[in-house]
């Protein structure tokens, strides 16, 4: 964790994503720099999702639900 904030903070890196099975669920993790207008690093945001019921999606939708 400690060399993805480094990457993260430096500038090498905006984002890096990880993901893995997790009993009846399977768990996608985002994390993203979180930089000023200037650019600065303020930060690290992680967001962590549940993407199995994504991976069970077919065919399409293309209007917003009612």
């Amino acid at each position: 964790m400690e060399e993805l904030l480094d990457e993260l903070k430096s500038g090498r890196k905006d984002t890096e994503d990880f993901w893995k099975p997790l009993q009846e669920k399977y768990i996608h993790t985002r994390y993203f720099a979180v930089r000023d207008h200037a650019g600065v690093y303020k930060g690290t945001l992680e967001m962590k999702q549940n993407i199995q019921p994504i991976q069970e999606i077919t065919g399409e939708k293309r209007l917003m639900s009612q």
